[in-house]
């Protein structure tokens, strides 16, 4: 199955129960600012309650995180791009918050190998900012 298709399925079988996602990570900038490349999983936020209650699928391709977990940006649905696609319903960062978002995520120590990634994707977000402006 394609990441893509994947994705909209867990999308739509969560929001049969209600759930409200927020993709992030590589896979919704790409949806954010346009394909950047592959991506090789979906990272999705969800509510603490959400989390609590969900039936979440289980796949190696795809993780879940609580928004009390995440640490390196603020996450409020009100001030997030708000998506729907073949039926399905979710959120997901702004450009802006992509760019804080990594740029904060590649001032890590623990980074690695990865920040050579989060740079490149710094860099695409400022183009991508610097052509819709």
């Amino acid at each position: 199955m394609e990441l893509f298709d994947l994705f909209l399925k867990t999308v739509k079988e969560l929001n049969k129960e209600g759930v409200e996602l927020i993709i992030y990570g590589s896979f919704g900038l790409s949806l954010a600012i346009g394909d950047i490349g592959k991506s090789n999983d979906l990272d999705f936020v969800l509510s603490d309650e959400d989390f609590s209650k969900a039936n979440l699928p289980e796949n190696p391709l795809v993780s879940f995180i609580k928004i009390s977990d995440v640490k390196i940006i603020d996450i409020d649905k009100d001030n997030l791009d708000k998506k729907e696609m073949d039926g399905a319903i979710f959120y997901n960062l702004k450009p802006k918050q992509y760019l804080e978002f990594y740029i904060k995520l590649s001032q890590k120590e623990n980074r690695g190998e990865k920040r050579e990634k989060d740079l490149e994707k710094i860099k695409l977000i400022k183009e991508f900012l610097n052509k819709n402006r």
